[in-house]
């Protein structure tokens, strides 16, 4: 991946999909995790 995709925006929608994600059961385990959202890219 090339430095000019990680300077692009990252849709709102793809942001809360991920967030959504984090607060169901299914990432109860996931700690101290970073996690890279870069969307459609």
């Amino acid at each position: 991946m090339g430095n000019e995709q990680a300077e692009q925006w990252v849709k709102p929608s793809s942001l809360a999909e991920v967030i959504c994600f984090l607060a169901t059961d299914a990432a109860q385990d996931i700690r101290g995790a970073a996690i890279p959202v870069y969307g459609n890219i």
